[in-house]
Formats: C-alpha cells, sequence, structure tokens
C-alpha cells in the first residue's frame, strides 16, 4: 500500500463561489420552509444521545475550553518572551507521535458562510467580523485583506460583539453564550472574564451591551442561567465597571422569560430595560426607574410571546422598537416607543420572524428606517408600517456580488457622518455593507473569509493532480483543486446543504446527499456532471441527513438510508447506470424501527472483502449486520452502543484484513464513544478507555 506523509486538514470557513454559474433548483431546495429549519434543529441536537441528567453542552464545553485554555497560555508566554511564532502553533503529533504534520488551511476562500456580527474598528478603517463556529476575523471596510485572530481559541458562539479604545490600544470585546472575553493585541492571546462562574455552569448570554458614563465603559450582561435553589431557569443581569474584567450581579429576575435590554454607547450610560409590557431605565448608579407601559405588549404576553428590542437616541429623544413574536407565528408585531412623548405605538405586521437575536435593526440616522431578517431581509422607511424585501433568496446565485445570502443573523448600523451610516448585513453566505446614502449593497466577503462551514470533506489524489470535494452548510457542493499548501478557492457546483461524502474508488466517482436527495458524480475529478435520487415517502426528515456508503466492488452502487416507502427505517441500493444516465433502486424489505419508531438507520458500512457483509447503526445505538447483501439482517442481542453521531449518524469502519471486525462510534457521554467487535457483532469491547467524553465523528 502507499503511504502518504502529507496531513491534508481543512478548518471551519465557508462559500461563496466561483466565476462559473451555481446551478440554484428552487423546486428542490427546501432552505425556504419553516420546516427544514426545525427538523436540522432536532437532528443537530438528537445526534449528542446521553443518559437523562447529562448536559452533553457542559462536557463539551469544558473539555473544549481546557485545550483552548491550555493553547491561550503557551501563545501568551510565546507573546510575552517575544517567541510567538504561527507557523510553529501548527505543528502536531498524533496517536503518541505516530503521526507527525503541520496542519495546513486549505479552503474555500471564496465561499463565505454563516456570520453573526460586525463592527468598526476606532480607527475607522478596520473592520472586525464574527462567525460562526467562534472565529474573530480582521479586514478592511471593503473587504480586503482578512485575517482570522483566534485559530487556536475558539469560542462556541459569538452573540454580542464590540471593537473599542480602552486605555489607548484597540479592545476587541467578545461575548459567547457563557462569557466576555477580550483581546489588545488582536488576538495574540485572550483574556476572560471573572464573576459569572454560575452562567459558566448552564445558559448563554442573550444580550451584552457597552454604554458610556463620561468615557468610562459600563458593560452588562443579560444571561439564562439556572437556580439550583427552585430548581429552574431564572433570568440575572451583570454589571462591569472596569472593561470587562470582572463583573457583579446587578438584578436577579428569577423565573420571568419575557425581559430585554438595550443601550447606546455612543450618546448615554442609560440601560433601557423592557420587563413584559413596562418599560425601566438603569443608570450608572443602578437606580431603576420606571418610564412607561405599553398596552400592546400587554395584550401579546396573554399569548406568549418572543420580545427583542433596539434602538437609537436622535437628538433630544430615544426610539425604542420592539419586534413581538406571538404564539410562534413566522412574523413580528413592531411597536415603537417615543421618549419625548413618552408613549408607546404599535406600527404593523413585520413580515418574517427573526432568523436570531440580532436580526432587527434600526437606522442610527434615521428613526424611521428599519431592517428585519428572516430567512430574507426586509426595509421599512416608515417605521415598520410597510415593509419591502431586498430580494429573494434565490437571486443570490445569479449575482453574488450584489444579492443577499438566504438566512440573515444579524444587521449592524454604524454612523460614519452627520448623514451616513453603513449598514453591515450578516448572513449565511457571508458580509454584506451598504454604500452611500442611497443604501447599495455590496458582498465584502467574495475573498478571503474564509468561514465556510462543512458537513463532510473528501480528498482526491491521481493522476490529474489534487482535489478537495466539499459539502458544506447553505454554501453547496464545492469542487477544487488542492495542490500545495496554500488556502484554494472551491467552484459551488450546486447550491443547498451536503454531508455524507463516500467514494470507493478513491474520488474519482462521488455519492453525496441532501436532505431529500442522492447525488451522483461518476465522472470526476475533470467532470463535474451529477444525477439525482429523489427520496421516497413521507419520513418527515427522521435523519435529516442521512447515511449513504458506496459499494466496495461498485463505486457506481451505494446504499442509503433516508427511510422508506411506508415511512419507515429501511435501506435502499442505488445503481447508477452509465448506458442510461438513471439511477435505479431496490428497497430491501427489513424494517429497522418496527418495533420502536425512533430507532432509524444513522449509519452504514460494508465489508471490502466480501461486499456482501452489511452492516448498520441505528440511532437507539443498536447493531445490525446481514451475509447476504442485505436482503436479511440480525440484530446483536444485549448490545446498546454509542448514540446517534453528531452530523452523519455513527461511524461504521470494518477492517479490510479480517472479515468480521467492525469499528464503531458515535456519542460517548454517557458510555465509550468507540467499541470494536471480531466476531460479526455477535460481542462487542470498547476501545480507548482514556479517551474524553465527547462525540467521535468519523472512524
Amino acid at each position: 500500500m502507499k503511504k502518504f506523509s502529507t496531513i491534508i486538514a481543512i478548518f471551519i470557513a465557508v462559500s461563496l463561489s466561483l466565476i462559473s454559474q451555481t446551478i440554484h433548483l428552487p423546486e428542490l431546495n427546501k432552505e425556504e420552509k419553516e420546516e427544514y429549519k426545525f427538523y436540522q434543529k432536532k437532528w443537530l441536537e438528537e445526534m449528542h444521545r446521553t443518559e437523562p441528567g447529562v448536559d452533553y453542552k457542559i462536557i463539551d464545553s469544558e473539555l473544549r475550553n481546557y485545550l483552548r485554555d491550555q493553547r491561550n497560555k503557551q501563545r501568551e508566554e510565546l507573546f510575552i518572551n517575544d517567541k510567538f511564532d504561527q507557523d510553529k502553533l501548527q505543528d502536531v503529533d498524533i496517536a503518541y507521535g505516530r503521526v507527525f504534520g503541520k496542519w495546513y488551511e486549505r479552503g474555500s476562500n471564496n465561499q463565505a458562510g454563516r456570520t453573526h456580527l460586525a463592527d468598526i474598528a476606532p480607527n475607522g478603517t478596520d473592520l472586525y467580523v464574527a462567525s460562526s463556529g467562534g472565529n474573530v476575523w480582521k479586514g478592511t471596510l471593503d473587504g480586503k485583506n482578512w485575517k482570522c485572530l483566534n485559530n487556536s481559541y475558539k469560542f462556541n458562539s459569538i452573540d454580542a460583539f464590540r471593537v473599542l479604545e480602552v486605555n489607548g490600544k484597540t479592545r476587541i470585546f467578545v461575548f459567547d453564550n457563557r462569557n466576555l472575553y477580550f483581546s489588545d493585541n488582536d488576538g495574540a492571546f485572550w483574556q476572560e472574564a471573572k464573576g459569572m462562574d454560575n452562567l459558566k455552569n448552564w445558559g448563554g448570554i442573550s444580550r451584552g451591551h457597552i454604554l458610556n458614563d463620561n468615557g468610562k465603559n459600563l458593560i452588562y450582561v443579560l444571561a439564562d442561567e439556572w437556580d439550583y435553589t427552585n430548581w429552574k431557569s431564572k433570568k440575572v443581569l451583570y454589571k462591569s465597571t472596569d472593561n470587562g474584567e470582572t463583573f457583579k450581579v446587578v438584578t436577579d429576575y428569577g423565573n420571568f422569560s419575557n425581559i430585554d435590554c438595550w443601550g447606546d454607547i455612543k450618546q448615554s450610560n442609560l440601560l433601557y430595560i423592557m420587563k413584559a409590557d413596562s418599560l425601566f431605565t438603569l443608570d450608572k448608579d443602578e437606580k431603576l426607574s420606571f418610564v412607561a407601559q405599553s398596552v400592546d405588549l400587554y395584550a401579546l404576553i396573554q399569548g406568549g410571546i418572543d420580545l427583542k428590542m433596539t434602538g437609537n437616541i436622535f437628538g433630544d429623544k430615544t426610539v425604542i422598537y420592539f419586534a413581538v413574536q406571538y404564539r410562534g407565528e413566522n412574523k413580528r408585531y413592531i411597536i415603537k416607543y417615543d421618549s419625548k412623548s413618552n408613549t408607546f405605538s404599535y406600527r404593523g405586521e413585520g413580515p418574517t420572524n427573526m432568523f436570531m437575536r440580532n436580526s432587527f435593526e434600526v437606522s442610527k440616522i434615521n428613526e424611521n428606517l428599519l431592517w428585519l431578517g428572516g430567512v430574507n431581509c426586509y426595509t421599512s422607511a416608515n417605521g415598520g408600517m410597510t415593509w419591502n424585501q431586498i430580494n429573494g433568496w434565490g437571486e443570490y446565485y445569479q449575482d453574488v456580488e450584489n444579492k443577499l445570502h438566504a438566512d440573515i443573523p444579524s444587521i449592524v448600523t454604524r454612523k460614519i457622518s452627520d448623514n451616513e451610516e453603513i449598514v453591515f448585513i450578516n448572513t449565511d453566505g457571508g458580509t454584506y455593507r451598504t454604500y452611500g446614502t442611497n443604501y447599495t449593497i455590496k458582498n465584502i466577503s467574495m475573498k478571503g473569509l474564509n468561514v465556510s462551514q462543512f458537513y463532510s470533506i473528501y480528498t482526491h489524489r491521481g493522476s490529474s493532480g489534487e482535489y478537495l470535494y466539499a459539502g458544506s452548510q447553505d454554501q453547496g457542493f464545492q469542487i477544487g483543486t488542492a495542490d500545495g499548501q496554500t488556502v484554494v478557492g472551491l467552484e459551488q457546483v450546486i447550491s443547498g446543504d451536503y454531508g455524507s461524502i463516500t467514494s470507493s474508488n478513491g474520488g474519482k466517482t462521488i455519492w453525496t446527499v441532501y436532505p431529500g436527495f442522492a447525488m451522483i458524480f461518476p465522472y470526476l475529478p475533470t467532470n463535474n456532471t451529477y444525477k439525482m435520487w429523489q427520496f421516497k415517502g413521507e419520513y418527515n426528515d427522521r435523519v435529516w441527513m442521512p447515511p449513504i456508503v458506496a459499494l466496495p466492488n461498485n463505486p457506481d452502487h451505494a446504499l442509503i438510508a433516508p427511510g422508506g416507502t411506508q415511512s419507515n427505517s429501511t435501506v435502499w441500493r442505488l445503481e447508477f447506470d452509465k448506458s442510461t444516465n438513471d439511477i435505479y433502486t431496490y428497497e430491501f424489505p427489513f424494517n429497522f424501527d418496527a418495533e420502536d419508531e425512533d430507532n432509524d438507520v444513522s449509519a452504514l458500512g460494508i465489508s471490502s472483502i466480501n461486499p456482501s457483509y452489511y452492516y448498520a447503526l441505528t440511532k437507539k445505538g443498536k447493531f445490525y449486520s446481514s451475509t447476504d447483501g442485505g436482503n436479511s439482517w440480525e440484530v446483536t442481542d444485549g448490545f446498546t452502543g454509542p448514540g446517534y453521531n453528531y452530523l452523519h449518524g455513527s461511524a461504521v469502519l470494518t477492517s479490510k484484513n479480517d472479515l468480521g471486525t467492525v469499528y464503531i462510534a458515535g456519542s460517548g457521554y454517557s458510555n465509550p464513544g468507540v467499541y470494536v467487535t471480531k466476531d460479526n457483532g455477535k460481542t462487542f469491547d470498547s476501545v480507548g478507555t482514556n479517551a474524553p467524553k465527547t462525540y467521535f465523528y468519523h472512524l
């Protein structure tokens, strides 16, 4: 067997598009449908199967934080001793020195994915962007010279973000979901705020605001955390007066959900707090004052609401807008508060629900100009009475530079003169900004903002060169050359979400899935032609990104488990015929969820020694084997393996040397995460007893 010493790695990054045209098939894409997002989220949550009472997020967070802090300490020591060398930090040894190499980021550099927030530096020329996956990027206002500032210090999720001058230095404030972090040296190393320990154990930051008290920063954090006395969640407001180094509790609101807050860093030291239907102010001395009550909000909260607020100060008055979701409706009711008259007024209905908590914004120069983001982005020029859609999400694929991508995590406005502001619209296809007083929109993520998110990747090395295949989140199936060690651009061949990439001939033939169909690329790497097969039956997306595996003895054939014609869990055989350019199918009769409707197949494997030996693992951890090519299946009695896999269902790896030796992996929080059988599934032993409690993606 020929061995290669090169380690090819891809960090979290995203995708826009090359010169060639991306194919977009609106009749097949489901991204705009509400249930599509629901099943995607449900799938992601169900992957981390644990015993009752065990929170996998806490376990993962503790492990990540430990490893992150170790790397951060190393970077800080190198920085202080003037020995900081980013290249050496990329060195890695794996498996106790059996494999040694260097990590290189490979792509894509032209397909930006989800960004959360943006802020302009105090110098007025640098732009900082927070991306999904917990990275901070620095570039220019026109989207040039992007650089990641925290490759070795990934945040869990960035929900608030500011870049300000503190003691003559530029300080980056990152509010992730469990704490505040800051850096005064463009991310060479990061410091963690102290005083919010209870939040780190359970909960999340819902708001982070920085106000100005005569040049002194007042930082507020509104968070959800756990009340261990009354055993329920609660809202807590924290405050820092030393630029985020330490925090103390200002108010404990108890188990009260309908609370939000807002403040303006440029013009006020007052924090506005909306509690149900009543508006309050909190001053720098922590004096709470009642302001006004909204009759419209009082009527809405009787049915259960989600309340978000934003605002600005215009001259001598404060204007605050509220976007209210009522009983889960896919829209927002808009209410306005005007401090001059000290009154609330109902404005109308917003055309969409908010995609995330920062998807609602008001202009810094025009109190009647609003933005609201869901799948698409909308503007209102009359304070929410009527709305206009900027563009439909499908238009993006015809004009990447000027049309917004689908899904709007945030809209951020920054005033640059008395008569002009820049609006940053963060999407699942990168960051856009406006130019001029007519708000012309441009994509500033076209090159170098490497924030793609990949469900699955596959590398091919052959006589025609090295190739990279990637199934991305919301930026389609991507293909590109991968020669050398530089970050490369990839071509988005077709739009959508793709994962579970598989091949049995080294990447000359590729199978992949979208939540709704399977797809084969039979003539790679030089020909991107593909063929699709749509899933049958009404399976309710129980396995949102279903498993697929190419047959070892025939790369044009594959096994897949997308659900059956009777809305049950079955396995299919797909056969691509090059002479007819069609996919022929056979559904095996065995029903995996006959006794348990949640026992969906989450992973598949086939022996390369004897291709009639099939294996299946379910999201309930049951292992099945077949020795007759899938016609009959035998379940392993008394064994429950690792639970549902984080992204693609649990992993199955068959030995290339010993028939009947099979490794499986998955959720390892309440049990070992990896097992092996050497008797074709009759018995299993755990592997790696000193492995951390975490999720195992792949074998």
